[in-house]
């Protein structure tokens, strides 16, 4: 458990990740580059295919519209999230969100695709060998679709990571994304008693995900299995149990940790 004083702690409690810098401007990046692909049809495979048959009001010119809005809103999302990031506040997590949503359209954008092609009332006929055109097109979607969910994936990998968890974990509640250090102990003690539901649970969370132990951070969670909110009880019984059972770290110090 991490018990740090004096100058070792004061060394960590200042201790600021580069990785959201980095993240985040990748992020904004990639949001105003999608924004561009959406709206200059040039840069995109997907509304030079779909045009040919939707400019004018055609059959599917609901899809390309509703298409078109979807990229914008994921686009935006992601280009918030990118801010966020880049001024480390508990918005920049919404790159998780993100990549949720964009992993879900891509295969609805997919799905749409093959209908389009391969369908019923598809370009390609039926009878016909599957080669030319009908493979290209194949190999098209295929690629759009790895293309589309590499940064998602990346993101959720990323966020997922031991260390990178231990410094988002109390986002909400340092107000910065850092690892949690002892000196926080007085502002996790003071959320476990008089914070709201969803704060104390963030509390009990960030005890236990930072792995620091003092004995008021203790006493308070002992208070908190007592907490009328179920999930405010459970977490602060997981937390206190991590602390008594003592379990090592690889790296107490977080400048020390691959992020």
């Amino acid at each position: 458990m991490d018990t740090l004083s004096g100058a070792a702690e004061r060394r960590t409690a200042f201790f600021r990740p580069v990785w959201p810098a980095v993240i985040g401007t990748l992020s904004i990046v990639f949001a105003v580059q999608k924004g561009v692909m959406i709206f200059v049809p040039t840069l995109n495979v997907r509304v030079n295919v779909t045009t040919i048959t939707l400019v004018g009001g055609g059959p599917w010119f609901s899809w390309l519209v509703a298409w078109m809005a979807t990229e914008v809103a994921l686009a935006v999302l992601l280009l918030l999230a990118g801010v966020g990031l880049v001024r480390r506040s508990r918005h920049g997590l919404a790159h998780l969100q993100y990549a949720f949503l964009r992993g879900i359209w891509t295969f609805v954008a997919a799905g749409f695709l093959v209908w389009y092609f391969f369908g019923p009332e598809g370009w390609f006929d039926k009878e016909a060998p599957f080669e030319g055109p009908a493979r290209q097109a194949a190999l098209a979607i295929v690629i759009m679709v790895l293309w589309e969910l590499i940064y998602p994936v990346f993101l959720v990998v990323w966020f997922s990571r031991r260390a990178i968890r231990r410094q988002t974990c109390a986002c909400s509640l340092l107000g910065d994304i850092r690892p949690v250090v002892a000196g926080d102990g007085p502002r996790l003690v003071e959320a476990l008693k008089d914070g709201d539901r969803r704060t104390r649970v963030s509390a009990a969370r960030a005890i236990r995900i930072g792995e620091v132990a003092t004995p008021e951070i203790e006493t308070s969670l002992a208070e908190a299995r007592k907490d009328r909110e179920e999930a405010v009880r459970c977490e602060a019984a997981r937390a206190l149990k991590r602390i008594q059972e003592g379990e090592p770290e690889t790296s107490a110090d977080p400048r020390n940790e691959s992020a």
